[in-house]
């Protein structure tokens, strides 16, 4: 009997610790993702010298300027509109919202630089992970709080 109370004890205890592991890596994964993709356009839009760009798409195929990033995103190929990359909505529980100037997309020059600089904030509960695009075009990460 005494076992089986302290391995409920036990259980109990790590249960919210395995729950909040997992809700972490979740946020990393997707922010991974995302920063991938934004590394994808800058480094196309540089060997095609075209500009390409990230942006919200409902759909998969084209952009949008409704809803939030958190419906997911393509990456293409400006003017010609080639698909490069498309992601679908995020994991419930997941929201990702961009400031004024990405708050639709992001766009590279064929020189690597960004049309429009920003930062996009993934939300997982309390916690976040802001994507920072400079206007050379280099994305980094930070953990942030979120409403």
């Amino acid at each position: 009997m005494v076992i089986i109370a302290m391995a409920t004890i036990l259980f109990t205890m790590a249960i919210p610790s395995f729950t909040s592991m997992v809700r972490n890596t979740r946020l990393a994964t997707q922010a991974n993702e995302f920063v991938s993709d934004l590394n994808l356009a800058r480094s196309e839009a540089i060997k095609r010298g075209e500009r390409v760009r990230v942006c919200k798409s409902a759909d998969g195929t084209t952009c949008t300027g409704d809803g939030a990033w958190t419906q997911g995103w393509i990456v293409e190929v400006e003017g010609s509109g080639e698909l490069l990359r498309a992601r679908g909505i995020l994991r419930e529980g997941l929201a990702l919202t961009g400031n004024q100037k990405v708050a639709n997309s992001v766009i590279y020059r064929p020189d690597g630089s960004t049309a429009n600089n920003g930062s996009i904030t993934l939300c997982a509960k309390d916690r976040g992970v802001d994507v920072i695009i400079a206007m050379g075009g280099r994305v980094r990460t930070e953990n942030t709080s979120c409403p």
